[in-house]
C-alpha cells in the first residue's frame, strides 16, 4: 500500500545507526495524552492481544493532534497479533483527508517485556515512507512508560530501519505538559452520534472516533504483526 504522506522537510534520517549516527525525525505530544493512548490501547487488547492506533499531525508539523485505533479502521484486525487490511487504510485515508491531518507515526503493543522489532514488523511496515516513526510499547500498554522504555524505530526506506539506543529515544518521543489551546474531540462522517474512543479523551490531543463495524469485502493481503 503506497502512503500518501511524504517526509516533512528537514526530516529526512541521515546514516544508519550505530556506524554513522542519524538525525532523527521526531514527534511531540503530551504526557497526559500518552497515558490516555495507552490506557485506549490497553482496553482495547484486553490483556490478552495485541492492538495499535496511527498518531496523525497537521501537515508539516511533529506534534500530535490525533490518533485513531487501527481496530476502528479496519474491526476485524486485532487477532492475537494485528492483521490489517485494505479498507483499514481506505478509512485511514478518508480521516486525514476530512481532518486535514497525516500520518507521522504508528503504535503498536506487545505482550512481554521486548520492545525490537518482529521479523513481520520489520518487513511489513504500516507506512512505508521514509522517516516514518514506528513505536512498541511492551506488556499491552498495561502502563505509560517514559521514552527509554519504549521501542522507537525509523524506516530509513526499502525495509531498512534505524532505533536509538534508549538514551537518545527522548529526542524522537518528546513529552512533554500540556499547554492550551486544546483542540476538541472530533468524529468521523458517518460516525455514531455520542460518545468517544478511549477512556477519558485528552483534552489537548484528539481521539477520533468510532466507524460503523459494517467492513467492506477485504481486497488485499493483511498487514501482519506478531510479538
Amino acid at each position: 500500500m503506497t502512503s500518501p504522506n511524504q517526509p516533512n522537510p528537514g526530516d529526512e534520517v541521515v546514516g544508519t545507526y550505530p556506524n554513522d549516527p542519524p538525525v532523527w525525525p521526531s514527534l511531540s505530544m503530551t504526557w497526559r495524552a500518552w497515558k490516555t493512548l495507552h490506557a485506549d490501547l490497553a482496553r482495547r487488547g484486553g490483556g490478552h492481544r495485541e492492538s495499535g492506533a496511527f498518531l496523525l499531525a497537521r501537515p508539516g508539523e511533529r506534534q500530535v493532534r490525533a490518533w485513531v485505533a487501527y481496530d476502528d479502521l479496519d474491526p476485524d484486525c486485532l487477532v492475537g497479533n494485528i492483521s490489517f487490511h485494505a479498507v483499514g487504510f481506505s478509512r485511514l485515508w478518508a480521516l486525514c483527508s476530512q481532518h486535514g491531518l497525516s500520518v507521522i507515526a504508528d503504535i503498536h503493543t506487545h505482550p512481554g517485556a521486548g520492545t525490537s522489532q518482529s521479523q513481520t514488523d520489520a518487513t511489513h511496515p504500516m507506512i512505508a515512507t521514509a522517516g516514518h516513526i514506528a513505536l512498541i510499547t511492551p506488556f499491552y500498554a498495561a502502563a505509560a512508560l517514559p521514552p527509554q522504555q519504549v521501542g522507537v524505530h525509523v524506516l530509513l526506506g526499502s525495509r531498512r530501519w534505524a532505533s536509538p539506543p534508549p538514551d537518545q529515544r527522548a529526542t524522537v518521543l518528546r513529552l512533554r505538559l500540556p499547554a492550551p489551546p486544546w483542540p476538541r474531540p472530533l468524529r468521523p462522517a458517518g460516525g455514531p452520534s455520542s460518545g468517544t474512543v478511549g477512556a477519558v479523551p485528552a483534552p489537548d490531543t484528539t481521539v477520533l472516533g468510532r466507524r460503523p463495524h459494517h467492513a467492506a469485502p477485504k481486497t488485499s493481503a493483511p498487514r501482519r504483526r506478531d510479538q
